[in-house]
């Protein structure tokens, strides 16, 4: 939260600290690991944003916003071919998402 109201606040820069801090704290909170990835992105280091998604997904290998950031920043770093992995990584996913939706489509469908 306190990153957040940083960067609305136009210090940027600052808000590396709080996330930083919570990164650091919980290294299996892959969301914290994501959002710090995210701030190295955003200030254009993409190369620690990337090592940060690859934290987040080793602390959740599931964590779609991770994998999908890793894809975009490998693209960026002129990396595409490494998008490949992320794709592999994702079908199973995408197809565990499919699922669900179907199944809350049926749920909400017969009420």
């Amino acid at each position: 939260l306190l990153a957040r109201v940083l960067v609305r606040l136009g210090r940027k820069g600052e808000a590396g600290v709080p996330l930083l801090k919570a990164a650091l704290a919980d290294p299996s909170n892959a969301g914290a690991q994501w959002a710090l990835g995210n701030w190295f992105r955003d200030l254009g280091d993409l190369e620690e944003a990337a090592d940060q998604y690859e934290r987040a997904l080793a602390a959740d290998p599931r964590h779609t916003a991770s994998l999908f950031s890793l894809g975009c920043a490998w693209i960026r770093l002129g990396q595409p071919e490494r998008v490949e992995e992320v794709r592999a990584r994702l079908a199973p996913l995408s197809e565990h998402l499919a699922a669900m939706l179907e199944r809350l489509q049926q749920e909400t469908s017969g009420r």
